[in-house]
């Protein structure tokens, strides 16, 4: 196994001691459970809430914030939360909104009512470990065919013939932080950039869950970008999203994201961050449900996946390649079609799942 595998097993081990210890904000801000956690035996502990009426204590509520935010801090996270509101919630536990001043964020926390720490949501862990193994599994298979056919640097067209259109249409299905799906976006960003509006082109962000307890893979800060991304494609089209998620995956890293994503606009003046701050507030909800129905209804769990006029693209990750399957799908191919790109893709560290 080499050390990228090594360290992303290490985070993910991490990441399950800490829902074990009770401090489950530790699974969302890391990555998601690794087969390492598969043999874990965890002994049960009922937990009893009281039916009568029930006064939230704001001094012992506090201490556990005091104590979330002195945690992280000593693990090095922009973390400094401030308790909004506390009611009785779902399952009968304290539901908490807190706001962050470290990224200027807010989320549901939940306690029980001795002020033990829950998590992010009441999580039914059976089906949480389900929808992950489907990921999981979806993107080792797709790495797996990759490898074995040398996918990443081939440039033939896809196998599955996409019926020929006008104007073509491109889906990209992917994880804002999946090392795959950024090289693929590489690959792409050229051929977007000189195909200009020649082609339609949807990212689609693969993002699973419900409201309140919406999930990408590599955690919470993936969402938050998931999020962002689809946002200023909704604002400002193809090609700024183009130039904007070039800047992220040059600039930003899943740990640093939340605060690095408005670094990324810089020098895209087009793009107003207070406006990809008021959706987000707004429409965080329905984007997430809109992503993770399109993603659920096609059945689509590996990063990257890309769809041309409806056939799974199954061509390399390099510019020719995608420009190949891409003008394959033209009625009458473009002009952009004649121009030679790179046959050679990004190279990539990390790991899918």
């Amino acid at each position: 196994m080499d050390s990228t595998n090594n360290n992303t097993l290490i985070i993910a081990g991490i990441g399950i001691i800490f829902l074990l210890l009770g401090l489950g904000i530790g699974y969302v801000m890391f990555s998601a459970p690794a087969s390492a956690a598969a043999n874990s035996t965890v002994t049960a502990t009922s937990i009893v809430v009281d039916s009568g009426n029930f006064s939230v204590d704001n001094t012992k509520l506090n201490a556990q914030i005091a104590a979330m935010n002195k945690f992280y801090n000593l693990i090095g996270q922009q973390v400094n939360l401030k308790v909004n509101t506390a009611k009785v919630g779902p399952e009968g536990l304290i539901e908490v909104n807190v706001s962050n001043s470290g990224d200027n964020t807010t989320a549901l926390l939940y306690f029980t009512k001795t002020y033990k720490f829950v998590s992010t949501a009441p999580i039914d862990v059976i089906n949480y470990t389900a929808e992950a193994e489907v990921q999981i599994n979806a993107q080792k298979a797709a790495e797996a065919a990759a490898n074995s056919t040398n996918g990443t640097n081939k440039t033939t067209a896809p196998a599955a013939t996409a019926a020929k259109t006008d104007k073509p249409k491109v889906e990209l299905y992917v994880m804002a932080f999946c090392p795959y799906g950024n090289q693929a976006e590489q690959g792409l960003y050229p051929v977007i950039k000189a195909f200009n509006s020649t082609f339609d082109f949807e990212p689609v962000y693969i993002i699973s869950g419900s409201a309140g307890n919406w999930r990408s893979l590599h955690g919470a800060s993936e969402l938050n970008q998931d999020i962002r991304e689809k946002i200023v494609y909704n604002l400002y089209g193809i090609q700024v999203w183009n130039e904007y998620v070039n800047n992220v995956n040059t600039k930003c890293t899943v740990q640093t994201v939340d605060a690095c994503w408005k670094d990324a606009v810089q020098n895209i003046s087009i793009i107003n961050i207070s406006a990809v701050e008021g959706l987000y507030n707004s429409s965080f909800d329905a984007l997430a449900k809109e992503m993770s129905d399109k993603t659920s209804s096609k059945k689509i769990s590996g990063s990257p996946t890309m769809l041309i006029n409806g056939a799974t693209y199954s061509g390399g990750r390099t510019a020719d390649a995608f420009k190949a399957g891409i003008c394959n799908a033209f009625t009458t191919q473009p002009s952009q079609c004649n121009l030679t790109f790179s046959a050679t893709a990004a190279a990539t560290s990390g790991s899918c799942g």
